[in-house]
Protein backbone atom coordinates (compact mmCIF):
# COMPACT_ATOMS: atom_id res chain seq x y z
CA UNK A 1 0.00 0.00 0.00
CA UNK A 2 1.48 3.17 -0.88
CA UNK A 3 2.11 5.88 1.65
CA UNK A 4 -0.66 7.95 3.13
CA UNK A 5 0.52 11.37 4.53
CA UNK A 6 -1.08 14.50 5.34
CA UNK A 7 0.11 17.59 7.33
CA UNK A 8 -2.99 17.54 9.29
CA UNK A 9 -4.00 15.95 12.28
CA UNK A 10 -6.34 13.23 10.44
CA UNK A 11 -7.73 11.83 14.04
CA UNK A 12 -9.85 14.21 16.10
CA UNK A 13 -7.49 14.85 19.41
CA UNK A 14 -4.61 12.79 19.62
CA UNK A 15 -3.13 11.62 16.90
CA UNK A 16 -2.42 7.57 18.43
CA UNK A 17 -0.07 6.89 15.81
CA UNK A 18 1.73 9.89 16.13
CA UNK A 19 1.86 9.64 20.51
CA UNK A 20 2.61 5.52 19.73
CA UNK A 21 5.88 6.22 17.61
CA UNK A 22 7.05 9.10 19.90
CA UNK A 23 7.13 6.65 23.19
CA UNK A 24 8.36 3.54 21.09
CA UNK A 25 11.20 5.78 19.31
CA UNK A 26 12.18 7.38 22.68
CA UNK A 27 11.60 10.58 21.07
CA UNK A 28 8.97 12.41 22.83
CA UNK A 29 11.17 15.32 24.23
CA UNK A 30 11.15 17.66 20.99
CA UNK A 31 7.22 17.22 20.63
CA UNK A 32 7.22 17.64 24.76
CA UNK A 33 9.18 21.05 24.06
CA UNK A 34 7.22 22.05 21.09
CA UNK A 35 4.05 21.37 22.90
CA UNK A 36 4.75 23.46 26.24
CA UNK A 37 5.81 26.65 23.99
CA UNK A 38 2.23 26.54 21.81
CA UNK A 39 0.54 26.16 25.40
CA UNK A 40 2.44 29.37 26.80
CA UNK A 41 1.94 31.60 23.54
CA UNK A 42 -1.94 30.68 23.72
CA UNK A 43 -2.26 31.20 27.34
CA UNK A 44 -0.76 34.53 27.08
CA UNK A 45 -2.82 35.25 24.35
CA UNK A 46 -6.13 34.26 26.60
CA UNK A 47 -5.23 35.29 30.15
CA UNK A 48 -6.35 38.22 32.09
CA UNK A 49 -3.95 41.01 31.81
CA UNK A 50 -2.34 40.92 34.95
CA UNK A 51 -1.21 37.41 34.41
CA UNK A 52 1.80 35.72 32.58
CA UNK A 53 2.75 32.39 31.38
CA UNK A 54 6.46 31.30 31.36
CA UNK A 55 8.25 28.31 30.32
CA UNK A 56 10.48 26.55 32.82
CA UNK A 57 10.74 29.68 34.85
CA UNK A 58 12.82 30.05 38.23
CA UNK A 59 11.02 29.17 41.80
CA UNK A 60 12.81 28.98 44.65
CA UNK A 61 10.91 26.59 47.79
CA UNK A 62 11.33 27.90 51.22
CA UNK A 63 10.93 24.77 53.39
CA UNK A 64 10.27 24.79 57.46
CA UNK A 65 12.78 23.99 59.47
CA UNK A 66 16.36 22.97 58.92
CA UNK A 67 15.94 22.21 55.33
CA UNK A 68 17.78 24.87 52.77
CA UNK A 69 15.94 26.24 49.90
CA UNK A 70 15.30 24.09 46.79
CA UNK A 71 14.90 25.74 43.09
CA UNK A 72 12.12 24.13 41.10
CA UNK A 73 11.73 24.60 37.28
CA UNK A 74 8.13 23.45 36.00
CA UNK A 75 7.13 23.17 32.43
CA UNK A 76 5.05 26.57 32.63
CA UNK A 77 4.58 28.68 35.32
CA UNK A 78 1.35 31.17 35.63
CA UNK A 79 2.05 34.09 37.79
CA UNK A 80 0.65 37.56 38.72
CA UNK A 81 2.20 40.80 37.75
CA UNK A 82 1.00 41.93 41.86
CA UNK A 83 1.23 40.30 45.31
CA UNK A 84 -2.45 38.76 46.43
CA UNK A 85 -2.27 37.01 49.61
CA UNK A 86 -6.34 36.45 49.38
CA UNK A 87 -7.46 33.02 47.70
CA UNK A 88 -10.92 32.97 46.12
CA UNK A 89 -10.97 30.56 43.90
CA UNK A 90 -13.06 30.37 40.84
CA UNK A 91 -15.46 26.62 40.47
CA UNK A 92 -14.27 24.67 37.68
CA UNK A 93 -16.75 25.22 34.77
CA UNK A 94 -16.09 21.77 33.14
CA UNK A 95 -17.74 18.76 34.50
CA UNK A 96 -14.71 15.91 35.41
CA UNK A 97 -14.76 12.58 34.62
CA UNK A 98 -13.66 11.72 37.90
CA UNK A 99 -12.44 13.39 41.57
CA UNK A 100 -9.79 11.85 43.06
CA UNK A 101 -8.73 12.29 46.51
CA UNK A 102 -5.24 13.67 47.17
CA UNK A 103 -2.95 10.88 48.74
CA UNK A 104 -2.89 10.99 52.97
CA UNK A 105 0.73 12.02 52.87
CA UNK A 106 -0.01 14.91 51.10
CA UNK A 107 -2.79 16.23 53.26
CA UNK A 108 -1.20 15.37 56.35
CA UNK A 109 2.02 16.90 55.71
CA UNK A 110 2.15 20.19 57.18
CA UNK A 111 6.08 20.78 57.64
CA UNK A 112 7.63 20.72 54.30
CA UNK A 113 6.80 23.80 52.29
CA UNK A 114 6.20 27.19 53.59
CA UNK A 115 5.84 29.35 50.81
CA UNK A 116 7.15 29.67 47.38
CA UNK A 117 8.60 32.60 45.31
CA UNK A 118 9.83 33.20 41.62
CA UNK A 119 13.28 34.72 40.94
CA UNK A 120 11.53 38.16 39.63
CA UNK A 121 9.85 40.14 43.31
CA UNK A 122 7.13 41.52 41.74
CA UNK A 123 5.77 38.21 40.69
CA UNK A 124 3.01 35.90 42.78
CA UNK A 125 3.53 32.52 41.21
CA UNK A 126 -0.14 31.06 40.95
CA UNK A 127 0.04 27.96 39.07
CA UNK A 128 2.09 25.23 37.39
CA UNK A 129 1.54 23.13 33.85
CA UNK A 130 3.31 20.11 33.90
CA UNK A 131 3.20 17.86 30.64
CA UNK A 132 4.63 14.62 31.76
CA UNK A 133 6.91 12.69 29.88
CA UNK A 134 8.33 9.18 30.28
CA UNK A 135 10.93 10.01 33.10
CA UNK A 136 8.08 11.73 35.30
CA UNK A 137 6.31 8.22 35.03
CA UNK A 138 8.97 5.50 34.95
CA UNK A 139 12.58 6.58 35.22
CA UNK A 140 12.31 9.42 38.04
CA UNK A 141 8.44 8.25 39.03
CA UNK A 142 9.33 8.83 42.81
CA UNK A 143 11.24 12.74 41.96
CA UNK A 144 8.35 13.67 39.86
CA UNK A 145 5.66 12.46 42.69
CA UNK A 146 7.73 14.41 45.18
CA UNK A 147 7.70 17.63 43.05
CA UNK A 148 4.49 17.33 42.78
CA UNK A 149 3.69 17.12 46.74
CA UNK A 150 5.58 20.36 46.93
CA UNK A 151 3.78 22.37 44.84
CA UNK A 152 0.40 21.25 45.89
CA UNK A 153 1.89 22.07 49.60
CA UNK A 154 2.98 25.22 48.20
CA UNK A 155 -1.13 26.01 47.10
CA UNK A 156 0.03 26.47 43.83
CA UNK A 157 -3.03 25.20 41.86
CA UNK A 158 -1.54 22.14 39.77
CA UNK A 159 -2.18 20.79 35.89
CA UNK A 160 -0.92 17.80 35.04
CA UNK A 161 -1.59 16.88 31.33
CA UNK A 162 -0.37 13.14 30.47
CA UNK A 163 -0.84 11.97 26.48
CA UNK A 164 1.38 8.74 27.76
CA UNK A 165 -0.57 5.55 27.21
CA UNK A 166 1.90 2.74 27.88
CA UNK A 167 2.97 3.70 30.87
CA UNK A 168 0.77 4.27 34.40
CA UNK A 169 0.05 7.56 35.75
CA UNK A 170 1.70 8.98 38.65
CA UNK A 171 -0.60 10.42 40.02
CA UNK A 172 -2.97 8.70 42.99
CA UNK A 173 -5.69 6.16 42.31
CA UNK A 174 -5.57 7.29 38.32
CA UNK A 175 -6.94 4.15 36.80
CA UNK A 176 -4.49 2.13 35.09
CA UNK A 177 -4.84 2.29 31.65
CA UNK A 178 -5.73 -0.43 29.83
CA UNK A 179 -6.46 -2.41 32.59
CA UNK A 180 -9.18 -0.33 34.39
CA UNK A 181 -12.75 -0.03 33.09
CA UNK A 182 -12.59 3.35 34.01
CA UNK A 183 -9.27 4.50 32.25
CA UNK A 184 -8.61 6.02 29.21
CA UNK A 185 -5.61 5.96 27.27
CA UNK A 186 -4.66 10.16 27.98
CA UNK A 187 -6.12 12.81 30.41
CA UNK A 188 -5.82 16.08 31.95
CA UNK A 189 -5.60 16.21 35.92
CA UNK A 190 -6.38 19.83 38.07
CA UNK A 191 -5.41 20.08 41.43
CA UNK A 192 -6.48 23.18 43.18
CA UNK A 193 -5.11 23.01 47.25
CA UNK A 194 -6.99 26.60 47.63
CA UNK A 195 -10.61 24.69 48.32
CA UNK A 196 -11.81 23.23 50.98
CA UNK A 197 -12.18 19.90 49.48
CA UNK A 198 -8.77 18.26 48.66
CA UNK A 199 -8.96 16.57 45.12
CA UNK A 200 -7.78 16.29 42.20
CA UNK A 201 -9.97 16.55 38.98
CA UNK A 202 -9.68 14.34 36.33
CA UNK A 203 -10.49 15.08 32.16
CA UNK A 204 -10.35 11.97 30.39
CA UNK A 205 -10.05 11.83 26.60
CA UNK A 206 -9.64 8.88 24.17
CA UNK A 207 -9.35 7.68 20.76
CA UNK A 208 -10.95 10.25 18.34
CA UNK A 209 -11.66 12.59 21.25
CA UNK A 210 -10.97 16.03 21.42
CA UNK A 211 -8.77 17.00 24.60
CA UNK A 212 -10.90 19.00 26.83
CA UNK A 213 -11.56 22.58 27.18
CA UNK A 214 -11.08 23.46 31.09
CA UNK A 215 -11.55 26.39 32.79
CA UNK A 216 -8.92 26.76 34.66
CA UNK A 217 -8.91 28.73 38.44
CA UNK A 218 -6.61 32.01 38.97
CA UNK A 219 -6.51 33.97 42.00
CA UNK A 220 -9.67 36.73 43.45
CA UNK A 221 -12.34 35.45 41.03
CA UNK A 222 -10.13 35.32 37.91
CA UNK A 223 -10.05 32.34 35.34
CA UNK A 224 -8.93 31.37 31.95
CA UNK A 225 -10.81 29.32 29.85
CA UNK A 226 -7.79 26.54 28.44
CA UNK A 227 -8.22 24.79 24.77
CA UNK A 228 -5.89 22.12 25.21
CA UNK A 229 -6.91 20.43 22.09
CA UNK A 230 -6.55 24.00 20.08
CA UNK A 231 -2.70 23.83 21.39
CA UNK A 232 -2.19 20.13 20.33
CA UNK A 233 -3.71 20.49 16.87
CA UNK A 234 -1.15 23.67 16.69
CA UNK A 235 1.60 21.83 17.97
CA UNK A 236 0.57 19.18 15.43
CA UNK A 237 0.71 21.35 12.50
CA UNK A 238 3.67 23.62 12.89
CA UNK A 239 5.64 20.69 13.81
CA UNK A 240 5.44 19.17 10.74
CA UNK A 241 4.52 16.12 12.60
CA UNK A 242 2.67 14.68 9.77
CA UNK A 243 5.69 13.98 7.93
CA UNK A 244 6.58 11.32 9.69
CA UNK A 245 3.13 9.60 10.15
CA UNK A 246 2.12 6.93 7.36
CA UNK A 247 -1.78 6.72 7.48
CA UNK A 248 -1.03 2.82 5.78
CA UNK A 249 0.38 1.63 8.71
CA UNK A 250 -0.88 0.84 12.82
CA UNK A 251 0.50 2.58 15.43
CA UNK A 252 3.77 0.71 16.91
CA UNK A 253 3.07 -1.43 19.92
CA UNK A 254 -0.48 -1.62 19.26
CA UNK A 255 -1.23 -4.30 22.36
CA UNK A 256 -0.16 -1.42 24.62
CA UNK A 257 -4.25 -0.08 23.64
CA UNK A 258 -6.89 -1.48 25.26
CA UNK A 259 -9.29 -3.81 22.99
CA UNK A 260 -12.00 -1.12 22.50
CA UNK A 261 -9.19 1.70 21.85
CA UNK A 262 -7.76 -0.58 19.14
CA UNK A 263 -11.13 -1.60 17.36
CA UNK A 264 -11.84 1.96 17.19
CA UNK A 265 -7.95 2.69 15.53
CA UNK A 266 -8.50 0.26 12.92
CA UNK A 267 -12.31 1.54 12.03
CA UNK A 268 -10.83 4.84 11.73
CA UNK A 269 -7.47 4.10 9.58
CA UNK A 270 -9.98 1.98 7.26
CA UNK A 271 -12.13 5.29 6.75
CA UNK A 272 -8.67 7.29 6.09
CA UNK A 273 -7.66 5.03 3.52
CA UNK A 274 -11.22 4.27 1.76
CA UNK A 275 -11.42 0.80 2.65
CA UNK A 276 -15.11 -1.03 2.60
Amino acid sequence: MMAIQKRDNLFTGVNPLLMSQLQANNDFKSFHNYYLIELTSYLNDVLPENYQASPEAKLTLHYRGYLSPQTRYPDILLSLGKTITKLKPTPTETIPDLLLPLDTDIIENDELVLIIRSTDGEQFPVMVIELLSPSNKLGSKELYIEKRKEFILSKMILVEIDLLHVSPSPIYRVPIYPHHDKSTPYYVALTNPNTEKLETALYQFGINQPMPKIRLPLLDGDSVLCDFDAVYQATFVKGRYGMNINYANTPLDMGAYSQNDQMKILSHLADIRGEE
